[in-house]
């Protein structure tokens, strides 16, 4: 919908103050008044956030650190296989189809239903009927800062993988889902034809917001990379 400029964005503004305080009298924390203040300061107004500190026993260290801290904590005590899945599953979106984000990490991760249960066991994806879902969005763009490149450019190829082999890429919105993952996976021979294919759909369906999107990459990224 926003790709064919027919959506509406709306923005919603921070809680105040006195509005955090009501949502953390109404929640099962129970904090004394030193982090209860502590915790209103830092979320900057988010209730996501405000929650997440305060289910931590110590809230200490600067903004950016306990902030950090709250988000990223389980993710910093996973396993290696763990925390690839959950790489995967970051740069694939919020909403993530089960057979994607399975036949993504098949060849890579050892127990893929040992690992993705653990991610949903630490909170990190809840378990859907037919997808994987991100807890909150704050904490998936966190997992996708956090990244190095070499990570993002393992997970985007693992996420081409598990598109083809779950035959996403015959639709049209898994075309354009393989179209940006080979641009940042650096396959930009395979991406070209993708990337130009994904337009002229877009283009066909009067998406014309995304059909010049495609064209744009096609043009600014990838022509010098290819012969």
């Amino acid at each position: 919908m926003s790709r064919a400029d027919v959506s509406r964005e709306i923005h919603l503004k921070p809680l105040t103050a006195d509005q955090v305080s009501q949502l953390l009298a109404t929640s099962d924390v129970q904090l004394p008044a030193t982090q209860h203040h502590k915790v209103v300061d830092l979320c900057d107004g988010n209730p996501f956030i405000a929650l997440e500190l305060a289910a931590h026993d110590e809230i200490e260290g600067a903004h950016t650190e306990a902030l950090r801290h709250a988000l990223l904590g389980p993710v910093d005590e996973l396993p290696d296989d763990a925390r690839f899945a959950l790489h995967v599953a970051a740069i694939l979106g919020q909403y993530i189809s089960h057979e994607v984000l399975e036949s993504s990490i098949e060849s890579t991760v050892g127990n893929v239903a040992a690992n993705l249960r653990l991610l949903t066991e630490r909170g990190l994806l809840i378990a859907g009927d037919e997808r994987y879902v991100f807890r909150h969005a704050i904490v998936r763009e966190s997992v996708v800062r956090e990244m190095l490149p070499s990570e993002q450019t393992a997970a985007h190829r693992a996420a081409v993988q598990g598109i083809r082999l779950s035959r996403r890429d015959t639709m049209p919105a898994g075309l354009a889902q393989l179209a940006h993952h080979l641009v940042a996976a650096g396959e930009s021979m395979a991406a070209f034809p993708t990337v130009m294919s994904a337009a002229d759909y877009a283009r066909g369906v009067y998406a014309f917001a995304e059909a010049r999107r495609q064209l744009s990459v096609a043009r600014e990224v990838l022509w010098n990379r290819v012969d």
